[in-house]
């Protein structure tokens, strides 16, 4: 839980300093295990989810950003103990 943590105040560092610098969509956010997550690819999940009431405000991206850093977390565990290969979850 610490980790996760650690991670999310890394990655809302991450997205803090983008919006500021005004990075491309193909800058990496932010890395789960193997795995990039780019600028482009958490706001285009950020307006998806968010609808009209996505405002860019700093708590509302912390807040999403934390949540979607521990979806990616589970995705990557998931895949790890190959819960992704059970056909019966498919």
């Amino acid at each position: 839980m610490i980790m996760i943590r650690k991670m999310a105040l890394i990655a809302i560092g991450s997205v803090l300093y983008l919006m500021i610098s005004a990075q491309s969509k193909d800058d990496i956010l932010l890395k789960v295990g193997n795995t990039d997550v780019t600028v482009g690819e958490f706001k285009y999940i950020y307006e998806k989810n968010n609808g009209t009431q996505a405002d860019y405000s700093e708590k509302s991206l912390a807040e999403y950003l934390d949540l979607y850093t521990k979806f990616k977390l589970k995705v990557a565990k998931a895949r790890q103990i190959k819960l992704d290969t059970i056909s019966s979850l498919m």
